[in-house]
């Protein structure tokens, strides 16, 4: 016989028999919330001077069902969107900003956990090249 109690960041199992003991797994507490949890998640990640990465996304029962990954530059005060992947409008997709105010939107064919993890490995690869090139308006 045993008693289950489940906190946010950690699950606690008391078996009891003869006495009481609490083993704390938190790795348990991850697969349940992946496979029985909504969870959403938002992250900003400074990625050097005036440029940052906003990362969030949703998942429900571990599948990616909304996303957004963009790199934010910071132009007289004022974090402007150099490039953004999301899933809004319903599909994945692609938006390119530019500093005189035009964007261009480019369809990507992937399922949004790939389209999430595609945006997330771009940014943080070249978000160098996206800010040099949305600086100099190209």
């Amino acid at each position: 016989m045993f008693q289950l109690i489940i906190h946010p960041d950690q699950l606690v199992v008391i078996y009891h028999r003869d006495s009481f003991f609490t083993i704390i797994i938190p790795l348990l507490i991850k697969i349940i919330q992946k496979f029985f949890c909504f969870c959403k998640r938002l992250y900003i990640i400074p990625l050097g001077e005036n440029a940052r990465k906003r990362h969030y996304h949703e998942a429900d029962k571990g599948d990616i069902i909304g996303f957004a990954v963009q790199l934010e530059v910071l132009v007289n005060d004022q974090w402007k969107v150099v490039i953004r992947y999301d899933s809004a409008h319903g599909f994945a997709h692609i938006d390119r900003y530019y500093l005189d105010g035009r964007k261009v939107k480019i369809e990507l064919h992937l399922k949004l956990s790939e389209a999430l993890t595609l945006g997330d490995e771009d940014i943080k690869e070249n978000w160098k090249i996206y800010q040099k090139a949305f600086l100099e308006g190209k």
